[in-house]
């Protein structure tokens, strides 16, 4: 167990080589958990146990909160795990894949997963809404472009989205509460508020945030009692300064604060872990 870590919220940032792990939202430095397979998504489930994606080694590593051995090891047959997210109405777990371009869900996050096609090139990120809808989002054809798809609850198909704003390419997904929060992955500052209905999704709001941001990274930033926690860079160029950025949601505006973690060469993704009752 990570000191001072059992009753606390926790955000886990992923890297190469590490997990880093902080009091929510960017305080204090608790510890790092080494991880050399390449760990890259990061997401967390109710009760607080954290998965990690480990993108180098086709698996996908479950933490309990705090913890810093492997309580269980899944294994991904598709390879290539990128961002992961928890489905809230059954606890699954789904998985998007780069390559060979598919979504793994595992039920109840245990065991074999079940295997699907988004319909996508490269699926970058995932996020389930309230309801136990999934949607992915990824390159539209091989030479890029920006492409979302929806799987419903209970659904054995996944459908496209289409969005009434161009979208310049993927980043990252989450269920903000209301909205559906997109982030273009060639817009440094920008999160689109998105409302879908059938096969459209329309942006009802831009959450525009502050700072010298660069650019995002990662595909999973995390939105919960009123602020984005989110990876960035501050240079467009290979191992660049990264940092952890906290603003309000959605009010944006300029961060409330911002932490660079102890020498990391690239941050992925992040998430928080509420401490269980």
């Amino acid at each position: 167990m990570l000191p001072e870590a059992k009753q606390k919220a926790l955000l886990y940032a992923t890297s190469i080589g590490y997990i880093y792990v902080f009091e929510y939202p960017v305080g204090k430095f608790l510890g790092k958990i080494y991880d050399e397979h390449y760990p890259v998504g990061v997401c967390s489930d109710a009760d607080g146990n954290v998965f990690v994606t480990d993108y180098g080694y086709a698996q996908i590593v479950e933490y309990a909160h705090g913890g810093t051995d492997p309580i269980r090891t899944l294994s991904d047959p598709q390879s290539d795990p990128r961002s992961c997210s928890i489905d809230p109405t059954t606890g699954n777990l789904a998985v998007a894949n780069n390559d060979p371009g598919g979504v793994a869900i595992f039920p109840d996050a245990s065991g074999s997963p079940e295997s699907y096609s988004p319909n996508l090139y490269y699926p970058n990120a995932c996020a389930y809404d309230a309801d136990g809808n999934l949607f992915v989002d990824g390159e539209s054809s091989k030479s890029g472009g920006f492409a979302l798809s929806e799987l419903p609850r209970g659904g054995s198909t996944f459908s496209n989205i289409a969005v009434d704003q161009n979208i310049g390419g993927p980043g990252g997904l989450q269920w903000d509460g209301t909205y559906l929060a997109l982030e273009d992955g060639d817009v440094p500052d920008a999160i689109y508020q998105v409302a879908v209905s059938g096969s459209t999704g329309r942006v009802v709001n831009t959450v525009t945030l502050g700072g010298p941001i660069d650019e995002p990274v990662g595909s999973q930033f995390w939105i919960g009692s009123g602020k984005v926690i989110m990876p960035y860079e501050i240079k467009k160029e290979e191992f660049s300064p990264r940092r952890i950025g906290v603003w309000k949601y959605p009010g944006g505006g300029a961060p409330l604060k911002t932490r660079k973690p102890f020498r990391a060469d690239h941050l992925w993704d992040v998430t928080v872990s509420v401490a269980p009752k």
